[in-house]
């Protein structure tokens, strides 16, 4: 997979966070063992949160220089 630029990665992830805060209000928190076996929650978390820590490096790197450059 090629590398995003910084402002690219920063967009993704807002996008990312923007759509994913839907799920847990469609999700029925109901107990592990009330839950059918298909139940894409826990993994749907799991591809969350990987995507939102891969995206870190280049978003942040990026925020980092922008106040770098812009800030009092």
């Amino acid at each position: 997979m090629a590398a995003l630029s910084g402002p690219e990665a920063l967009r993704l992830r807002i996008e990312l966070v923007a759509d994913y805060r839907h799920f847990p209000f469609r999700d029925p928190d109901l107990p592990v063992e009330l839950l059918s076996d298909d139940w894409p929650g826990a993994r749907a978390h799991r591809l969350f949160v990987g995507a939102h820590e891969a995206l870190a490096p280049p978003a942040n790197a990026f925020i980092t220089d922008v106040l770098a450059h812009h800030a009092p």
